[in-house]
């Protein structure tokens, strides 16, 4: 559960799993919290956006919260991780 949290936490990693993300990158350093941002660059019938995600929750290694947004939309993704 752990290794699953920290993996999908750090935003970073979403072209690797999310086939709707082209590129993302962490936009600060130091460990994940409450705070850290993210830079996603999103494609969407056929055109792309630029999103700035921040944590806005992060209780490791059951939940976190990221909102994204891009001046006209905003994205909030909660996710729970679980053991099965």
């Amino acid at each position: 559960v752990e290794d699953v949290f920290d993996y999908l936490a750090d935003f970073s990693t979403t072209a690797e799993w999310d086939p709707g993300v082209v590129e993302a990158k962490r936009l600060d350093k130091g460990p994940l919290r409450v705070g850290s941002r993210f830079e996603v660059l999103v494609a969407f019938y056929g055109s792309r956006s630029r999103f700035t995600y921040e944590t806005t929750a992060f209780e490791r290694p059951n939940r976190f919260r990221v909102v994204g947004t891009n001046g006209l939309v905003t994205s909030d993704d909660d996710v729970t991780v679980t053991p099965v």
